[in-house]
């Protein structure tokens, strides 16, 4: 590096066609250099292990956000089924009111989950479930699923609109929020 400054002070030794002097501005140019690349090769290798060492830190990291996506997913979709399974009016209340608790202690849909296939899901499961008679003005004969389901149906179909609308804000970026209406 010394060399480098002292052969630019000397731009005069440059230009002289004296050919010893050429050869010692070269000389002394080629020993510099020859004692900065070691050092270069140095600082390149302990920069290539701090960028490795980052690098497996970041993969690490990365792959513990996706286990744990996967296991929120994972254990929303088993609420899911629990409820699709449901068969008798006491088995969909136990089960809607397990999947509402759990998607708000999640706090959102988890990432991954198709909804409109969850609502499918829900809707056909509700459809399936018997009818009981009511008494109602008007009319002939009036049917619903009972006041417990319809509660319960009601409830988690709210619950599934809240986070939805949430999920949607966030996947826009937080800047507003995506003209999607729910159809459920």
């Amino acid at each position: 590096m010394a060399a480098l400054l002292l052969a630019a002070s000397r731009p005069a030794a440059l230009l002289q066609p004296s050919s010893s002097c050429r050869r010692d501005v070269v000389a002394s140019l080629v020993g510099c250099s020859s004692l900065l690349l070691p050092a270069a090769a140095v600082g390149y290798d302990s920069v290539e292990s701090a960028m490795a060492s980052q690098f497996a830190a970041a993969e690490a990291a990365r792959s513990q956000r996706e286990q744990r996506a996967f296991e929120t997913r994972r254990s929303f979709e088993l609420k899911v089924r629990a409820l699709q399974g449901a068969r008798t009016a006491d088995e969909f209340v136990a089960a809607s009111d397990s999947l509402a608790l759990e998607l708000i202690r999640l706090q959102a849909i988890p990432e991954g989950t198709s909804l409109q296939s969850v609502v499918g899901g829900i809707r056909a499961t509700y459809n399936l479930l018997p009818k009981v008679r009511i008494e109602c003005e008007g009319r002939r004969e009036c049917f619903n699923h009972g006041s417990a389901v319809e509660n319960a149906y009601t409830a988690l179909l709210r619950e599934l609109r809240r986070y939805a609308s949430k999920s949607a804000y966030a996947q826009s970026g937080g800047y507003e929020l995506p003209n999607t209406p729910f159809s459920f």
